[in-house]
């Protein structure tokens, strides 16, 4: 997360003419985070007034996905199931993973 300070400074820059990619560099951030902010309106906000609000990354598909009950039931059972004995009984209900 960048600072006030990097906000205002941007700010003050880009009232000065600077492009972008030049601001980028002073500041040492993206180009891609100036574009954001403008396109936002985080530049046009009071910068004392509230904290900046992010929202929540959406959740990521693993390939383990469709086998995590398996695994899970199958560990509840036998806690010290290894990993090798896991995988083995995976690929015999048709899980892709690994070596063919």
């Amino acid at each position: 997360m960048h600072g006030k300070e990097k906000r205002v400074l941007l700010r003050e820059y880009l009232d000065q003419g600077l492009s972008k990619t030049a601001i980028a560099q002073k500041l040492g951030i993206g180009r891609r985070s100036i574009h954001r902010w403008i396109v936002e309106g985080q530049l046009d906000r009071d910068l004392d007034e509230e904290a900046i609000h992010y929202r929540a990354r959406p959740p990521v598909n693993h390939k383990i996905d469709p086998y995590r009950g398996i695994i899970e039931h199958r560990l509840e059972e036998f806690p010290k199931l290894s990993a090798v004995r896991l995988y083995e009984e995976l690929r015999s209900v048709g899980y892709p993973g690994g070596y063919p």
